[in-house]
This record gives C-alpha cells, sequence and structure tokens, in this order.
C-alpha cells in the first residue's frame, strides 16, 4: 500500500512540474496558434484563460512561477464608469529544461526538490499582468517601496503585449500606482490608473481587493531570509 501511494505522489509530482514549466518555459507561439484569445486581436479570453495567464512572446520575462508578490481584483472607476480590474505580479525563477528534465526523473521527495530549485537557480525576476475590462496589459518597471502605517507603494507601467515585443519605444502606454494597506476587513489596494491610448483612455480611481501573501516561501535561501 505504502509502495502504490508513493508512485501516486511521484505521478502527480511529475505532473505539476511539467504543467507548471510548459507555462513558464514555452517559447513564444503565435497569437492565431493559442487558445483563449478574443477574435483574434491578440487578446486573451478571461473566461477561456481564466485571466491568469500572460501572452507569451520573448520580450516577457519567463521561468517558473513560484509565488506571487500582488495579487488583486476589483475595480476601476470613472464618474458613472465601472470596469472589472485584476492586477497580478508573479515571482518566476529562470529554471533550465534540464533541470526540470532531471527533477521529474528522480525519486526526490518534493520537500528536496524545492531545496534544489532554490540552490540552484539564478536570481528572481517577476512578471505581471492587468487585465481592464477583458483587455490585457503587461505590467513593467515596478516599484515596491514601504509606505506609512505599514503600507506598501507600488507602482508599474502598462505595456502594450505586441509592441513590447517588437521593441517598440511606445509600447508603454500607461501606468498605476497603489497603496496597499491591511485592516480589520482586509488587504485593500487604492490608488489610480492612468491610460493614455484608446479605448480606456482617462485616469480612474482604483479599488482592489489584495490577497495576501503565500505563506511558504519558494525564493532563493540568499533572498528569503533563511532556511
Amino acid at each position: 500500500m505504502n509502495e502504490v501511494g508513493r508512485g501516486i505522489l511521484y505521478l502527480g509530482l511529475a505532473v505539476l512540474l511539467a504543467g507548471l514549466i510548459s507555462v513558464g518555459l514555452a517559447n513564444a507561439v503565435q497569437a492565431d496558434q493559442m487558445e483563449g484569445f478574443d477574435g483574434g486581436n491578440d487578446q486573451m479570453s478571461p473566461e477561456r484563460r481564466g485571466g491568469e495567464e500572460l501572452y507569451r512572446n520573448p520580450d516577457i520575462p519567463m521561468g517558473l512561477p513560484v509565488d506571487l508578490l500582488f495579487s488583486g481584483h476589483g475595480f476601476a472607476i470613472r464618474g458613472n464608469e465601472s470596469h472589472p480590474l485584476r492586477l497580478k505580479v508573479e515571482v518566476l525563477l529562470p529554471v533550465q529544461p534540464e533541470q526540470i528534465r532531471k527533477l521529474v526523473a528522480s525519486n526526490k521527495s518534493l520537500k528536496e526538490i524545492k531545496d534544489d530549485i532554490r540552490e540552484n537557480v539564478g536570481d528572481e525576476v517577476h512578471r505581471g499582468s492587468l487585465i481592464f475590462d477583458r483587455r490585457l496589459y503587461a505590467a513593467i518597471n515596478f516599484s515596491s517601496l514601504p509606505g506609512s502605517n505599514n503600507s506598501t507603494l507600488l507602482e508599474a507601467d502598462l505595456a502594450d503585449m505586441n509592441s513590447l515585443s517588437a521593441g517598440n519605444d511606445s509600447a508603454i502606454l500607461g501606468r498605476i500606482n497603489l497603496t496597499i494597506s491591511s485592516c480589520i476587513e482586509g488587504t485593500t489596494g487604492r490608488g489610480d490608473l492612468e491610460i493614455d491610448r484608446p479605448p480606456h483612455e482617462g485616469r480612474y480611481f482604483v479599488l482592489l481587493d489584495m490577497e495576501p501573501p503565500k505563506e511558504e516561501n519558494w525564493r532563493p535561501r540568499s533572498q528569503a531570509g533563511g532556511p
């Protein structure tokens, strides 16, 4: 019975790692080859993809997603308008495909695999996305600083996916500024969102319900502050 359970555990681990890497390390693909894009206009349909995965292109950081820095959903408000908004910033570890194949093929425990990842990867990178009323933007050039009363000040530029991939200087088309703070009711993000071009050109007030960070941090030991 124990051997059967061990076999199931290893099989599940292999499937989990393979799934993570298929997202994190996949090569860029053309929009018409991807499922879940809306109307062939290079925008992802949140219903098909859950609003979670970024359009894959070589200028978006790639790697093994191991943690969330920030994740929140709410609304962007301007006058009588109210638009659904989703912000997410992931922590990625640039694990090489060869490492993944070795880990999946090994008989190591989940804890041992985590330790190997921590000790044998490069510096973490961050990947951000913002979905504004079904339109997907890349969130880049992050700045996160401590604020008053234990708050966090988060700033990021918004970029068009296609222009960013082409190295176009006009890729940046907006910015978001948030103050993230905790209270009895939970953690909220409040601030401003500015978009410089149609179809959502304008300045908005942002209110987000922020998800708390995960208890376990997979970052490398040198950055996690302990074992």
